[in-house]
This record gives structure tokens, C-alpha cells and sequence, in this order.
């Protein structure tokens, strides 16, 4: 195209052959448009990406599900998988200081015995063991 802009005698560009900056980058998203209408990600639905790939068998995924399935092998999972609770909440494990069993992180106190997080990070700022009456019945997470 810049060829043809090009004035074979004097060797000028012919301006009213380019788009303006604006003009230009109004047709790229109306080509992008074009080329992706239509397109959607088998695994997930998507239909906006910024790079659609191919699984083995031709069908279109977004580059998040194009990437798992070529590192993984396998789809990208659509929900996230529910947390074991197994580090929590450990059978037979109590804090020493407020004797609950239910815990985001276990630690142990400067004796080895087990104690909560709320009980161990206290102990761990204070240096004396936390307060029965600061105990709560819920774990608060931010």
C-alpha cells in the first residue's frame, strides 16, 4: 500500500492515502472485531482474549485455557477447588493456652506444646501468654 502512496515522479508520499493515528487504531479494533466475532472458548465461554489458541482437535480456547492446556495437559479447572480444611483442623490437636481445635496455622510455643495462631503470634509480640478473655469463637480472615 505505501508503494501506491508513493508519487512515482517526485518520489512524495500522497498523504490522502494514510489513515490519521485515531482513524487507524479505529480500524484495528474494528478488524480485531471482525476477525474475533463469533469466536468462543470452548473450556470457559470466553469471547474476548487477547490470543485465541486451538486445542488438538481444532476447536478455539482463550490464551488462559490455550496456556493451561499446554503446560497441564489437561482444561483449565472453571471453579476453584474447596480447601482442605486437614492443616486446620489436625484430630486430637488443641491450643495448649485456649484449647480450641480449629485454626488457620498451628505453631507451637517456646515448651513444643501446640497452640493456635492467635495464641502463638501474641505470645510471640507480648512475651506472655494470651488472655482466655481475648479468645473468640470465630476465625476472622481479611
Amino acid at each position: 500500500a505505501a508503494a501506491a502512496a508513493v508519487d512515482g515522479t517526485t518520489g512524495r508520499v500522497d498523504p490522502g492515502t494514510f489513515l490519521s493515528a485515531s482513524a487507524s487504531l479505529s480500524a484495528t479494533l474494528f478488524d480485531a472485531d471482525y476477525f474475533t466475532e463469533g469466536r468462543e472458548c470452548v473450556n470457559c465461554g470466553a469471547i474476548s482474549t487477547p490470543l485465541w489458541r486451538r486445542d488438538n482437535t481444532g476447536h478455539y480456547l482463550c490464551n488462559a485455557c490455550g496456556l493451561y492446556h499446554k503446560m497441564n495437559g489437561m482444561n483449565r479447572p472453571l471453579i476453584k477447588q474447596p480447601r482442605r480444611l486437614s492443616a486446620s483442623r489436625r484430630a486430637g490437636m488443641s491450643c495448649s493456652n485456649c484449647q480450641t481445635s480449629y485454626t488457620s496455622l498451628w505453631r507451637r510455643n517456646p515448651g513444643g506444646e501446640p497452640v493456635c495462631n492467635a495464641c502463638g503470634l501474641y505470645f510471640k509480640l507480648h512475651s506472655v501468654v494470651r488472655p482466655l478473655t481475648m479468645k473468640k469463637d470465630t476465625i476472622i480472615v481479611d
